[in-house]
């Protein structure tokens, strides 16, 4: 995500610049675009941002055979009418990858498969492709190769980042950190975003769901006066394209800011771009604590933004990202083994699958959060088995009850998530958390039984005591959670 955006009204742009961008003005703007709006699609709105609601159809292989042949008589109609420049000059190979379903689809998608709109999203992307990385991307798809070096810094350096786990609602997260990358060129934002939003709409959970961008300043960062892209610039013109041709749909758009007037004028900036996008848009003001709280109502694990207090970036997830990209990349390329190998290199685990890695982040990925239910509802039955028959039953009925609702078992190893084959792997897996949890239990029990028996020891004579380091450290355990 850039600081960039799409469909912008040149007429509001105008009265804000007069206004000299003043947020009371963009919040009355804001304010007029929602009261336009049905009541029920204010309120669809807010659910999805919140990520209590996905907007995507139930699809069928019916619905979707439709959508890609209106798709397919909409683009033609734009290419009659010379609206699809780089769509026109694609067609002239015969096996370019736009022709292909997979393709197609991302964009219907993105547009909730309302095929007007995804043709004019689809071709938007490839005018940009063109534009930026010349017509061989319009022959195959575009690769990290793509990238000069200055592209690839502001991968590289975390500037703008994808966060390696999903939201509540299993949806990705981009978060935009550093001064929002507006220490480069206009042109290198635009070409790194580009690949960005192209490799990581790929998926098709991502693609019904959509993403999520942050964009996150630190409290305790300097600020600086960017240089804002105008109306007039061919740099605006660019930007706004890139937010109505991004290949899957944006859901919200956190702005993350301290309480600073730079930062108001800042907003109002943004807001300039943004389009129909506006209402989408979520302002959090404060330090990175209260931040932090604000995101975690979103379903936003926000514990995960890469930007420490002092305005460091981390860039260990995002060099991690890359490796993984340039892997998966590498073996298609190559062509013989990559559907095998794609099928056991997960760039990001889908929100039902288990992942099995020690440390606190795991523990708020949404497929984790299920496994736990599961463990915790056949604890007792697995707890009371009188047979070890009995115990290896109950495990194998959580390793169904996971596939079947779509669910893989995943491992990290050497750097990247792998499915887990090996049945008899993943059940003791399964196993161990079965123990974990009944450790947790006897852990909570033991600390009910600590502060019941201090609390009467206390009562004795009335007047309060320091408890001891034991019973802290019991304390401590009951919030200890099992390693996944």
């Amino acid at each position: 995500m850039t600081l960039s955006g799409g469909g912008g009204d040149l007429k509001i742009i105008g009265s804000l610049q007069k206004e000299h961008m003043n947020p009371e003005t963009v919040d009355d703007i804001l304010s007029k675009e929602l009261q336009q709006l049905s009541f029920v699609t204010r309120t669809e709105i807010n659910e999805e941002v919140h990520g209590v609601l996905c907007l995507a159809p139930e699809e069928t292989p019916v619905l979707l055979q439709e959508s890609l042949q209106q798709l397919h008589q909409e683009l033609s109609v734009l290419r009659q009418f010379g609206k699809a420049r780089a769509y026109g000059q694609a067609c002239q190979h015969a096996h370019s990858y736009v022709h292909a379903n997979d393709f197609r689809l991302r964009f219907l998608r993105a547009e909730l498969l309302d095929p007007i709109k995804a043709a004019v999203r689809m071709s938007l992307f490839l005018d940009l492709l063109l534009d930026f990385f010349g017509p061989i991307v319009l022959e195959r798809p575009l690769r990290i190769t793509d990238l000069t070096k200055q592209e690839m810094d502001i991968l590289r350096e975390g500037d703008l980042q994808p966060l390696p786990f999903r939201d509540r609602s299993g949806r990705r997260v981009i978060v935009t950190v550093n001064q929002f990358t507006m220490q480069y060129p206009i042109d290198a934002r635009l070409k790194a975003s580009l690949y960005l939003h192209w490799a990581l709409s790929g998926d098709l959970e991502s693609q019904r769901k959509g993403f999520v961008a942050i964009m996150c300043w630190s409290s305790k960062s300097t600020p600086f006066p960017p240089s804002l892209p105008g109306p007039g610039d061919k740099a605006f013109s660019n930007s706004s394209k890139l937010f109505s041709a991004f290949p899957w749909r944006m859901c919200s758009l956190h702005m993350c800011f301290p309480d600073k007037p730079f930062f108001h004028l800042l907003r109002s900036g943004i807001f300039l771009v943004l389009g129909e996008n506006r209402s989408r848009i979520r302002m959090h003001i404060g330090d990175s604590i209260e931040i932090q709280y604000n995101l975690s109502g979103y379903g936003i694990p926000s514990d995960q933004l890469p930007v420490t207090e002092s305005g460091n970036v981390k860039t260990k997830n995002a060099r991690q990202w890359l490796r993984i990209r340039r892997a998966l990349e590498s073996a298609e390329v190559a062509g013989d083994d990559y559907k095998l190998m794609a099928l056991n290199l997960i760039e990001c685990p889908g929100s039902k699958d288990v992942v099995f890695r020690c440390g606190q982040a795991y523990l708020s990925h949404p497929g984790n959060v299920m496994f736990r239910g599961l463990i915790e509802a056949m604890f007792q039955e697995h707890n009371n088995a009188l047979s070890s028959e009995s115990k290896v039953n109950i495990t194998w009925q959580i390793i169904e009850e996971v596939e079947h609702i779509g669910g893989r078992f995943l491992v990290w190893d050497d750097g990247w998530w792998k499915v887990m084959t090996d049945k008899q792997h993943i059940r003791s897996k399964v196993a161990i958390a079965f123990k974990d949890h009944k450790r947790r239990v006897k852990a909570m029990s033991n600390c009910q039984v600590t502060q019941s028996s201090t609390l009467k020891f206390q009562q004795q004579d009335g007047r309060k005591r320091k408890r001891s380091d034991d019973a802290e450290n019991d304390a401590t355990a009951c919030t200890q959670f099992f390693c996944m």
